[in-house]
């Protein structure tokens, strides 16, 4: 009969020499599998039954797998997003158009820039850009921009050089064509700012100089050099007499609108004017 050795050093050796095989084993099944199609997996993004993913090897394109890590499409984008309204919006040679699962182009590869359907507030539009500069950041990056729904209609006419993330249910528009250097850094564009709501309508006319986003139901916008605020509907609550008004937002740490005219400063907290 087999005895198995109970000293503890021989057992100590055994489990030792187990635990390497079964991580010997694990890297091979774990190669076997990343290396599918001679691509090895960078990142996943979850969200639908498809998963996009990026090979570390060769181009370094992007596909797609289902749920049970099988390649479903095959790495051959330059860049691709995930998928949203069942389509997702994809890139080769610097031109994106949308696929479905099959990898069908139902949108054809027509545009500079594309975002996901449903993203950045607008409610199952995409919003796409053409002939803008991809030096600069996707909204700062000129040319012209529009939304369109999923069968490649446009919703929203690609006539503003600037459609700015949906809040309040309201996204920042600007009709000019032309982005302005003012040095430092700064920029402005040749044209006014206006609102269209999330479907993608021109609900408050481009009339201003300059518009921040919404921010609680309320917006500082400026004509003439003079701010004011404006509501959603575009009805002033604080006219345009205000050299400067710095206020609530995103990006600001403001808990209340501070207004500057003459020298002189004033709170406003949704409802009154308090001169400091």
């Amino acid at each position: 009969m087999l005895r198995l050795s109970t000293d503890p050093l021989s057992l100590i050796v055994i489990m030792k020499q187990k635990f390497f095989f079964i991580c010997l084993l694990f890297i091979f099944l774990s190669c076997c599998k990343s290396n599918e199609n001679n691509q090895e997996p960078f990142y996943f993004q979850t969200g639908s039954e498809l998963f996009r993913v990026r090979a570390t090897q060769g181009e370094r394109l992007f596909g797609y797998w289902d749920r049970f890590d099988h390649i479903v499409i095959r790495f051959k984008y330059n860049e691709a997003r995930q998928f949203s309204e069942g389509l997702a919006a994809v890139s080769k040679k610097g031109k994106w158009g949308f696929i479905n699962p099959k990898d069908s182009i139902v949108i054809p590869l027509q545009y500079d820039w594309a975002s996901s359907f449903g993203e950045m507030g607008f409610n199952g539009l995409a919003l796409v850009k053409v002939g803008n500069d991809m030096n600069r950041i996707w909204y700062h990056s000129g040319g012209k921009t529009g939304l369109i729904d999923p069968e490649g209609k446009e919703v929203c006419p690609m006539k503003y050089i600037e459609i700015y993330f949906a809040s309040n249910g309201l996204a920042r528009v600007n009709d000019g064509t032309e982005i302005i250097p003012e040095g430092n850094g700064q920029w402005s564009y040749n044209g006014k700012y206006g609102f269209i709501n999330s479907e993608g309508e021109e609900i408050i006319s481009c009339q201003y100089d300059y518009a921040n986003p919404f921010y609680s139901g309320l917006a500082i916008v400026t004509v003439k050099k003079k701010s004011g605020i404006i509501d959603c509907k575009g009805k002033i609550v604080i006219p345009f007499e205000y050299d400067s008004i710095k206020g609530p937002g995103l990006q600001s740490k403001e808990e209340s609108y501070r207004l500057f005219k003459h020298g002189q400063e004033f709170l406003f907290d949704g409802k009154n004017i308090t001169r400091i």
